[in-house]
């Protein structure tokens, strides 16, 4: 098992540049480490990363938020929304075994990582991309501002398809709930697939979600606070928070297929990891 705090150091870095450039994906990753890596028990692990990845993808949300890359109506719309299914798969959380938690957890990353494989995949063979610099607009920030956005851009969908905003807030906080996770894994893809919002507008939305459907989720576990490690959660929360400035700007160089592609395929390896773990448990 890691004990050492350099490990976490070096875990919430990674983490951190893998959330700040995809929108999601920390407590995915956060979760198995902690339980496999540092020998946390299901119910604390799933507590801390949501301590852990709620602080840090507000620290990211914010740093998109400077660049315009966060529509903070949608997010409010996405938290207040996923109250509901947050405070319901918390609930559920506690009625299944710790093991079964995990097992159920890898197979929801195999799922997961098959559809990002697919749509990077896809995305790629349609568009293959250019990295994104500084200075270089492309079609999707001529889409930022509400005055220039044509119909079905991300300012006219929340006002057009709430049916679908609420059924895609409930969905993805009665996950977030459930396994303790921030969300983004899900929030992205429904945001860019049924909302039509661009891809990096996305992935900054989703950190201001997964912030508030993180602090949601706390607050159903607030007991379990006490029985966290915390200098293991300060370090892990410090080195997120480093890792996810590093990642935003990851995110807005690389092309976002490659990243979906390469995402895809960690998942997998997780997955396989935590099934493993947890039969042989």
């Amino acid at each position: 098992m890691l004990t050492a705090l350099p490990a976490a150091v070096l875990a919430g870095v990674l983490i951190g540049v893998v959330m700040g450039a995809l929108g999601g994906g920390g407590a995915v990753l956060l979760v198995p480490v902690l339980a496999l890596g540092f020998g946390v028990d299901a119910v604390p692990a799933t507590t801390m990363s949501l301590v852990v990845v709620g602080i840090s993808s507000l620290v990211s949300a914010w740093s998109s938020g400077r660049r315009g890359l966060v529509d903070a109506r949608m997010a409010g719309a996405f938290v207040l929304c996923g109250v509901l299914g947050s405070a319901l798969g918390t609930r559920l959380s506690h009625l299944v075994d710790g093991d079964l938690l995990l097992a159920m957890f890898g197979g929801l990353l195999l799922v997961i990582a098959a559809l990002m494989v697919r749509r990077g995949r896809d995305a790629g063979a349609s568009d293959p991309g250019v990295p994104v610099h500084r200075g270089q607009p492309d079609a999707e920030d001529s889409m930022l501002d509400g005055a220039a956005a044509p119909a079905g851009s991300h300012r006219v969908a929340h006002r057009t398809r709430w049916g679908r905003l609420v059924g895609a807030a409930t969905g993805v906080s009665l996950l977030t709930g459930f396994f303790g996770v921030g969300g983004g894994f899900a929030i992205v893809p429904a945001l860019t697939l049924l909302l039509r919002v661009p891809m990096r507008v996305a992935v900054g939305t989703s950190l201001l979600v997964i912030a508030g459907n993180c602090l949601t989720s706390l607050v159903w576990r607030w007991p379990t606070l006490a029985r966290l490690d915390w200098p293991l959660t300060v370090a892990l929360t410090v080195s997120m928070v480093v890792g996810g400035l590093l990642g935003g700007r990851v995110g807005r160089r690389v092309p976002a297929p490659r990243l979906q592609l390469a995402f895809g395929i960690l998942l997998v390896l997780v997955a396989a990891v935590t099934l493993v773990q947890t039969l042989r448990g």
